[in-house]
């Protein structure tokens, strides 16, 4: 299991498993991030700013679309500094309006992303200091799949919930 890599992982799956009351605004937001997830988009650009401006909000995270040399394209990323002064993507995020949409699931295509981001040559000192550690995000119509990512000696992705919605 990728929670024997790193903690992060582990707490998040042990995050899930708790019963705490979830506090309204993250509720609301979530409901308002299905609803959009639920609407078919004629032009992906709205979709893309819809979901990127509910997600950021969802997990307060600032996001942004990562367009790589292949032309590959992350529709959502979460990118920060490294000591190596490159930088990281701790989030990624990929969606599709529906499941097989486009030719291919979106957690396939994100976890490809993932290993593409970090085998650029610009991010090789990125890779040689850390495992490079990633949520990464698959929404696919109104499903959502979590799955952890990140590099030790290969790159090793894991499903860390299934679809849900």
């Amino acid at each position: 299991p990728i929670e024997l890599y790193h903690p992060a992982f582990g707490q998040f799956c042990h995050g899930l498993q708790l019963t705490a009351p979830i506090p309204k605004d993250l509720l609301q937001l979530t409901a308002e991030l299905l609803q959009k997830l639920f609407v078919i988009r004629h032009l992906k650009d709205d979709c893309r700013w819809d979901i990127r401006s509910i997600l950021h909000d969802l997990l307060a995270i600032s996001l942004v679309r990562l367009v790589n040399w292949d032309r590959s394209v992350a529709d959502a990323v979460n990118l920060c500094d490294t000591p190596a002064n490159k930088m990281a993507c701790p989030a990624i995020v990929k969606w599709k309006g529906e499941i097989g949409g486009g030719g291919s699931d979106p957690s396939v295509q994100v976890s490809f992303l993932h290993c593409k981001i970090y085998v650029l040559p610009e991010r090789a000192h990125v890779l040689q200091a850390s495992p490079c550690l990633s949520f990464i995000v698959s929404i696919a119509g109104p499903w959502i799949l979590v799955s952890g990512a990140m590099f030790a000696g290969k790159p090793i992705i894991q499903c860390l919930t299934g679809y849900e919605w």
